[in-house]
């Protein structure tokens, strides 16, 4: 059944590789106004993070010949990682922005747990033998482009706006 996995976990990660380069490059082409707004530049740098971190649990996913319970403990200290990140970016990012849009940084640090708790979830499972948790995992890895996507929307077209 692991073996199965393999093509999911080489297509999410050439994925991830793809969007964290266009994220990077949505950042740069409006670095001025990431720059200029408070805390815009934290959140940008959470969406990163997050592509980062299933970029990377996806490539060590992929490596062959692993035990199951190796794959559950990196599964989990990955999700775990990006989840301080991300969260640690959120807060100062929070802390830096204006009033009027502290909500929307909360919204951003609660999504993005959101989309990592499946992952870490799934890495619990997979570490204690059930092979049911790739399917957490798959969808927290779906779910955490989705909303680095979405970041990704924000960054480079509703901030001009």
């Amino acid at each position: 059944m692991i073996e199965s996995w393999d093509s999911f976990f080489v297509a999410e990660t050439a994925a991830a590789a793809a969007l964290l380069g266009l994220l990077f490059v949505s950042i740069s082409i409006n670095i001025k106004e990431f720059v200029s707004a408070g805390g815009l530049a934290d959140r940008a740098l959470s969406a990163l993070a997050l592509l980062l971190a299933m970029l990377i649990i996806g490539l060590v996913l992929a490596m062959p010949g692993q035990p199951v319970a190796v794959m559950g403990f990196e599964t989990i200290i990955g999700g775990i990682i990006a989840a301080v990140m991300t969260t640690c970016f959120g807060w100062r990012g929070l802390r830096l922005s204006d009033a009027e849009y502290r909500g929307n940084f909360i919204r951003n640090i609660v999504t993005n747990l959101g989309a990592l708790a499946p992952v870490v979830i799934g890495g619990c499972l997979i570490l204690g033998g059930g092979e049911a948790g790739f399917y957490f995992v798959a969808a927290g890895m779906c779910l955490s482009i989705v909303k680095a996507v979405t970041e990704g929307w924000i960054f480079l077209v509703e901030i001009n706006r």
